[in-house]
């Protein structure tokens, strides 16, 4: 990945946003036709996507203060299935509360745990082949239950990343200097060098 000015990665926000709206739609759409398997793919695909954005934010704030940014290691968390997954698994986490307990730790650690299982989901919601010893087609191995739970989750995160990104899209020069806001990029250390 070439380097991205301040602007283009604001630009790309914007663009990742609208395509994990545009994931989330269709498939409520294929919900709502009982395209079960395939819900579940672009719900997990919706959530994979928005978690590119707490990374794009961090760094627009590197590129604000100027720290050099580590391009191509940036490039391999924006591909990579693992780190979008956790990257979804820790806005769950926070949501809006910036004091998580116990339990949602916990909970979170157990997710976490699972997240070869979330991969392994979605390509048993694309392709037939043999998974847990049993051959299988993807609409009989993803349930209605399995996809209504990858639908919430994409909502919920979406509606949370659509609330963030109106109040943050084009302050991050502003935002950078909070105290408040940098503590929470900075547990996400992303693509900044050093």
């Amino acid at each position: 990945m070439n380097a991205l000015s301040l602007p283009e990665v604001e630009n790309l926000r914007a663009l990742v946003l609208e395509n994990a709206s545009e994931l989330a739609e269709e498939a409520e759409l294929l919900f709502k036709h009982k395209k079960f398997a395939r819900t579940y793919t672009l719900a997990h695909l919706s959530s994979e996507e928005l978690a590119k954005l707490p990374l794009l934010a961090a760094v627009g704030v590197n590129l604000v203060n100027g720290d050099t940014i580590n391009w191509s290691q940036l490039d391999a968390r924006l591909r990579s299935h693992s780190a979008k997954l956790k990257g979804s698994l820790f806005v769950d986490l926070l949501g809006t509360n910036t004091d998580p307990t116990t339990r949602d730790i916990q909970v979170h650690e157990q997710a976490l745990s699972r997240i070869e299982l979330f991969n392994e989901l979605k390509n048993v919601s694309l392709y037939t082949g043999v998974y847990q010893d049993s051959i299988y087609k993807p609409n009989a191995a993803i349930t209605e239950k399995l996809a209504s739970e990858a639908l919430t989750a994409a909502r919920n995160r979406l509606e949370l990343f659509s609330t963030v990104e109106a109040v943050t899209h084009g302050r991050v020069a502003e935002l950078a200097k909070r105290e408040s806001y940098m503590k929470l990029l900075n547990t996400l250390s992303v693509g900044r060098d050093g």
